[in-house]
């Protein structure tokens, strides 16, 4: 019997890229989706432990983008992904094990949970010390699996080495087909510069645009806060135009003024959500609503049903959760932007150089 042949190292090329594409996409959304979920109910260890695992993720995504871009040491980045989940999962399984060894159930369940299990009978009893070993089994199962599982993908990653550089090196055109999975070509530098300028021209009118009319609105509100922040989200606007000029122009330069309006926008924006909170938290509702508002919610609260604590702590709880939401909405939109752009540098570098741009 005649054993098979190793199989081309371009095809091991896109086999690691679809493996790493599909885990790195999946392990980011439902992890971020968690993050942001345990971060709107104000629970901020399951919040750091999802963005954390969210970023094992993006790191996996990170590294495939390099392999697709030609460049064999992403799969460095493939294989510390799968060790950087690994020893992150060990850790909150070791912590999850302490806290209930030491506190029994609330060690880990929230008091409303604890609460429940005792209106159902469960408490320091034989149910409950059964339910306590039943946890400790479980996440000892999550420790085992996640040895098998991400020691085995991290030894895959290892093992493709030679195949994945041998494919980079010597079939240029194969592993750029096998980077965007189908035979298509990958798009000519003139059509990314134009893609990039249409984007790059529309969301910076439209930050332009509404951000300066919510200033002037709030200016003549006599509202100087709010005039402020308006201003600066336009001025990041205003730098995203600058950007496209500059490279209407022919200077490549001007793709640092878009990847830089993003991180501007970004760091705005995120400056503010912690003003806001941190003003619900010293101050409640008083500290982001008008007196007149807040002068306004008893009868706003006789009107519900509700005493004014209860619809204030309500108010304040969905405020924050609206913040928090804008917080991550913007850390993976403009940061996803700011990417965007950074990627697109050298191939718009090649549209403008023949034409006489500078750098």
């Amino acid at each position: 019997m005649s054993l098979r042949p190793p199989p081309l190292p371009a095809k091991v090329l896109a086999r690691v890229l679809r493996v790493a594409t599909f885990e790195g996409r999946t392990v980011l959304v439902l992890a971020g989706g968690l993050a942001l979920i345990e971060a709107l109910g104000r629970d901020w260890y399951g919040a750091v432990v999802g963005s954390l695992v969210a970023g094992a993720g993006a790191v996996e995504l990170h590294g495939a983008g390099l392999l697709r871009s030609g460049q064999a040491r992403g799969l460095n980045w493939l294989v510390r992904s799968q060790l950087l989940l690994l020893n992150l999962i060990l850790v909150y399984v070791a912590i999850q094990l302490i806290l209930l060894h030491r506190h029994g159930l609330n060690g880990i369940f929230s008091p409303e949970m604890i609460d429940a299990l005792k209106a159902g009978g469960v408490s320091a009893n034989d149910f409950g010390l059964t339910l306590v070993v039943g946890m400790q089994r479980i996440y000892a199962a999550i420790a085992a699996l996640t040895i098998l599982y991400q020691g085995g993908m991290a030894l895959y990653y290892h093992r493709q080495r030679a195949a994945v550089r041998q494919a980079i090196e010597q079939a240029p055109a194969q592993a750029t087909r096998a980077t965007f999975g189908t035979r298509r070509p990958p798009p000519l530098p003139d059509k990314v510069l134009a893609r990039v300028l249409r984007v790059a021209t529309f969301e910076g009118r439209t930050v332009l645009v509404l951000a300066g009319g919510l200033a002037l609105i709030e200016a003549l509100g006599r509202d100087g806060y709010g005039a402020v922040v308006g201003s600066l989200v336009a001025g990041a606007g205003a730098v995203e135009l600058h950007g496209v000029s500059l490279l209407r122009n022919g200077q490549v330069r001007g793709i640092r003024w878009l990847v830089r309006s993003q991180l501007l926008l970004l760091v705005i924006i995120q400056i503010y959500v912690a003003i806001q909170l941190l003003s619900l938290q010293l101050q409640g509702l008083k500290g982001i609503f008008s007196t007149a508002f807040v002068d306004d919610l008893p009868q706003v609260a006789q009107a519900t049903g509700l005493s004014v604590r209860d619809l204030s702590q309500q108010m304040v709880q969905m405020a924050r959760g609206a913040y928090l939401t804008v917080a991550v909405l913007t850390l993976l939109y403009q940061g996803g932007m700011a990417w965007y752009y950074h990627r697109r540098g050298v191939i718009i570098r090649q549209a403008l150089d023949p034409a006489g741009g500078g750098s």
